[in-house]
């Protein structure tokens, strides 16, 4: 199976990298992410953070993967192992 992160499309991970950033040199652009004046500043400065937490994103992502997997995928598919390979993908 194939899974996608879409990170771009992730309200709760936007949240958490907002979280993450407060107090940092990062606040002002998780600021603008959330609440920038123009949609093309809040995707450039998505960009940016996605780019810097990469590990952020990776371990939000692989969260959510172990639960379906331990949910969905065992119960319903019958699943008993699998493996994770992350590639990001390229703007």
């Amino acid at each position: 199976m194939t899974f996608s992160c879409a990170e771009y499309w992730w309200p709760d991970l936007q949240l958490l990298l907002y979280q993450h950033c407060k107090g940092t040199e990062d606040e002002s652009l998780a600021e603008t992410m959330i609440n920038g004046d123009t949609d093309k500043a809040q995707i450039k400065a998505k960009h940016i953070l996605i780019d810097s937490y990469a590990a952020i994103i990776k371990e939000f992502f692989q969260l959510r993967v172990d639960n379906w997997m331990e949910t969905i995928g065992k119960d319903i598919f019958n699943i008993n192992h699998y493996y994770l390979r992350f590639k990001f993908a390229e703007d």
